[in-house]
């Protein structure tokens, strides 16, 4: 057995050594899904629209983020991996940096060495980010999913009541078992998301008590998110100094991605001004000249401003 072991550990050692083929092939594939499926996406979502279902809203949201989760990694992914096989490719060819031949200053040379350093240094920092930002995709869709089960979680009750035929509002105010719900849930999660976002600070309270305690939430909302399935994956991008600062900016990256899109806005009109202001910025045109609203403004126009209207048409 450790004989296998051995041998299968060699394997993977040489299999990661050449695994940049096989990304890029990968993400080449699915760079050309993933732009093929946006007709997809929307189509669903109009169909999310037009459908009653709770769970069809967050399953699109899933889709759509997760587009641009693996969209925008992936290309990156390819663009920093055909980047560091342009520089083995120059590197066969001018081998390292030679900074006696650039005949700068004693005093900028010293600055490039500690900068810019050896050329092979220049690749392998190109290599870990490449390696790295592969699986990271993968990881960040994973914890975005989390993020919906979760919140999926809060309305669980009353998808189970409605599957049993059981009408969970019988009157618009929410009962007082649902709101204890979602208080005991809320605080709950919270504290799940504090040992998450420190790296397991419960976890390493050396007291078994605390332990066993934790033991139960720990293992219901690793069910409710899903994140048994990805946790050898996950331990293993925050057991090392590189990638626990990716994990770190994983929060706000999501975010950006799940959110930014609503800061920017092509909306004219984000209120609704006075009639007055958008007739004078030509947003829209008198409602005397629309034929639905002829007969409804017939007495607010003058006249002159009559006869002035059937002229133009």
């Amino acid at each position: 057995e450790d004989l296998d072991k051995s041998f299968f550990k060699e394997w993977l050692e040489k299999l990661q050594q050449e695994s940049w083929q096989l990304e890029l092939i990968i993400s080449g594939f699915a760079l050309y899904g993933i732009y093929n499926s946006k007709d997809l996406l929307i189509d669903f979502a109009n169909y999310s629209e037009n459908v009653s279902n709770r769970l069809l809203g967050p399953l699109n949201t899933l889709f759509e983020v997760g587009w641009k989760i693996f969209f925008i990694n992936l290309l990156v992914h390819v663009i920093l991996r055909s980047l560091w096989i342009g520089a083995i490719g120059l590197r066969y060819v001018s081998a390292d940096i030679d900074y006696k031949q650039l005949n700068y200053s004693e005093y900028f040379t010293k600055y490039l060495k500690r900068k810019v350093g050896d050329y092979d240094d220049f690749i392998e920092r190109l290599e870990k980010v490449c390696s790295v930002l592969f699986s990271y995709t993968f990881l960040l869709f994973l914890l975005f999913m989390s993020t919906l089960c979760f919140i999926i979680g809060y309305v669980i009750p009353l998808v189970v009541l409605e599957w049993v035929g059981i009408e969970a509002f019988q009157d618009q105010d929410p009962p007082l078992w649902f709101i204890f719900w979602i208080l005991l849930y809320t605080v709950l999660g919270i504290i799940v998301f504090i040992d998450f976002i420190t790296l397991g600070c419960i976890k390493r309270i050396k007291d078994n008590t605390v332990s066993k305690i934790y033991m139960p939430l720990y293992r219901f909302f690793s069910t409710i998110t899903f994140s048994f399935l990805y946790r050898p994956l996950l331990y293993n991008f925050i057991d090392d100094k590189y990638t626990r600062r990716l994990f770190f900016f994983s929060i706000p990256y999501i975010f950006i991605i799940a959110f930014g899109h609503k800061m920017f806005s092509d909306n004219v009109i984000p209120h609704i001004p006075q009639d007055k202001y958008i007739l004078e910025n030509g947003t829209t045109i008198n409602s005397s000249r629309y034929d639905d609203l002829y007969k409804e403004r017939f007495s607010y126009i003058s006249d002159s401003e009559l006869k002035q209207n059937k002229d133009q048409s």
